[in-house]
């Protein structure tokens, strides 16, 4: 006997008429979630339910069945015979009622008089036709046009429910409360969400793996969620790379970055007293020295000179060593020496001056000059070529990949100085890499060179630190998929209208800004170090003003102690 049943797969569908037959035997609806083995579960179903009917048709199945009776291949020809001829109740299964013709070749049955539904998918299931078996070589195709999608974004995904999984990463996520998140990629996922009118649900890596001390989980594991189906999509730093396009899926890029060097800012300490800095202390010293022993000199040669006898104003040593002052400072006296041994050397003393003055002015130039000079490290070429500021990146990360493989110069041997301290170069984490930055390594500056986008945040978050981008190893971020997944076209048209509206721009600035409770006073400014002269600020020169005022009230002492001695020796005198 050879009972053949056609089985259609693809986009056909059974219908499901209701299942019945004359003698109460019913078969329950069948239901199911996978349409690729429906039609299976259907035959296995009514293969069983038809055995059923020829037997209840064929013994008593409520008496003890008799001994030696075996059911005849021809019995079961006969019993289908009677089916598609109309001697016996049809038989109504889950694939509707059961019809057989003769084969081609006549040697068995084949099942005719039975369709299928066709249905179509373009965001929901639509019945488009029917495929109908009528005779042996007869098929009847009745279909229709699929009518087309809405592809309103507010319309194709809206109510859905999205797992979205994450790890924290400032400023891409941050962790504000228990289940509660925020930052750039958050502010872009509720940007789309608010547009497509969908919801979701953000979880970090932890809440798939129960590893709690996980807290730099790498984004493998993230990706391998996304295969098993644990998540619909994922966000954050999430790089785009050639191994993880053969996993996932990738939006288009959100957002790129290329890699900068955070390093410290230096300190801005205002100098009071830095105009004494163009000559040493010791030769200040000698300065002074020198005046003095000049004008003590004038003094002694003036008691030998004749033309001081009778003169109203006698050259006494108040008034030489006030007559070298003048000449160190360029003012003019009403004395003028008279003798030749006085005037020799009074010229020397004006030659003495004239070297030092032009000195102190000369270098007095140049230490502003230079004070005014960037002498910060910007690039990673003038970074290479140096051994006094020491530099690192973080291990096992994508840029450590990139210095290890690469050939080409300056970053070959930056690789070689990285491995020769590998310990201290080669930093865990991100945490880490900043706290060098801070504290230094072993006396020296440290430098951290890392994603341009999360050193620039660290920087604008603090005065102590300054980020320098550097043009090689771009990196693009986007949103990560389950390969294939449906809705990826239409989020990709979401973020193609926050571009043109300007909105990712704006979700830019807002995360890469200077905070307002910032307070950097204490710190270099950058736009001071692109000054192309050498302004003076009144913390420079706070110094001579203070002498002065030291001198005023000097003199003022002075003068005040000189009328209160004038007092008291008047009232001795009347006594």
């Amino acid at each position: 006997m050879a009972i053949q049943m056609k089985r259609q797969t693809g986009l056909a569908k059974t219908t499901k008429p209701p299942i019945t037959n004359s003698e109460d035997v019913k078969i329950k609806e069948l239901k199911y979630k996978n349409i690729q083995y429906a039609l299976e579960e259907a035959v296995l179903s009514d293969s069983v339910a038809l055995l059923r009917h020829f037997l209840q048709k064929k013994y008593e199945c409520s008496e003890e069945p008799q001994q030696d009776v075996n059911m005849k291949a021809g019995d079961v020809l006969e019993f289908v015979h009677d089916l598609s001829s109309g001697r016996s109740t049809p038989y109504i299964g889950a694939l509707g009622q059961y019809v057989w013709t003769n084969t081609s070749d006549n040697t068995g049955k084949m099942r005719t008089q039975y369709s299928f539904g066709i249905m179509g998918y373009n965001g929901t299931t639509t019945k488009i036709g029917n495929c109908s078996f009528v005779g042996r070589n007869v098929t009847i195709l009745d279909t229709k046009l699929m009518p087309a999608p809405d592809k309103s974004l507010d319309k194709v995904l809206a109510g859905q429910m999205f797992t979205v999984i994450t790890r924290v990463e400032p400023p891409f996520v941050l962790k504000t409360g228990v289940g509660k998140y925020e930052g750039f990629s958050v502010d872009v996922l509720e940007e789309i969400a608010s547009m497509m009118n969908f919801n979701f649900e953000i979880k970090e890596l932890d809440s798939f793996t129960n590893n709690k001390s996980d807290v730099t989980a790498d984004w493998d594991t993230i990706i391998k969620q996304l295969i098993v189906g644990n998540a619909s999509m994922a966000i954050g730093s999430l790089a785009v790379k050639s191994s993880r396009e053969e996993q996932i899926s990738f939006s288009y890029t959100i957002i790129s970055s290329t890699i900068s060097m955070l390093s410290k800012r230096p300190v801005n300490s205002p100098v009071l007293f830095q105009f004494l800095w163009p000559f040493s202390w010791q030769l200040w010293v000698v300065i002074i020295a020198f005046y003095v022993v000049a004008g003590g000199a004038l003094w002694a040669m003036s008691k030998y000179d004749v033309t001081q006898n009778g003169s109203e104003q006698q050259f006494n040593l108040k008034e030489s060593i006030w007559y070298s002052v003048n000449l160190f400072l360029g003012g003019g006296t009403e004395y003028s020496p008279q003798t030749t041994s006085m005037r020799t050397m009074v010229a020397f003393f004006w030659f003495c001056t004239l070297v030092i003055t032009a000195a102190y002015t000369a270098n007095l130039a140049a230490y502003l000059t230079l004070q005014q000079q960037d002498t910060r490290i910007k690039t990673v070429d003038k970074l290479s070529k140096q051994m006094t500021v020491k530099y690192g990146l973080q291990k096992n990360s994508d840029l450590m990949h990139f210095f290890k493989d690469s050939s080409m110069d300056p970053y070959e041997r930056m690789w070689a100085t990285i491995k020769l301290e590998e310990e201290t170069r080669l930093v865990p984490d991100r945490e880490t890499g900043v706290r060098m930055v801070k504290n230094g390594v072993n006396g020296s500056d440290f430098i951290f060179l890392d994603l341009a986008k999360i050193n620039e945040y660290t920087a604008l978050q603090r005065c102590d630190m300054e980020s320098y981008d550097q043009n090689f190893k771009e990196t693009k971020f986007s949103m990560g998929f389950p390969d294939g997944a449906p809705y990826k076209d239409d989020i990709n048209r979401a973020i193609l209208i926050l571009k043109e509206r300007g909105r990712l721009d704006a979700l830019i600035d807002k995360w890469w800004a200077i905070p307002k409770t910032r307070e950097c006073a204490d710190y270099v400014r950058p736009e001071d170090m692109k000054k192309p002269t050498a302004e003076l600020d009144l913390d420079n020169m706070l110094g001579v003003f203070i002498i002065l005022m030291a001198c005023v009230s000097l003199s003022v002492i002075i003068e005040v102690s000189k009328r209160i001695r004038m007092i008291f020796n008047g009232r001795r005198k009347k006594v």
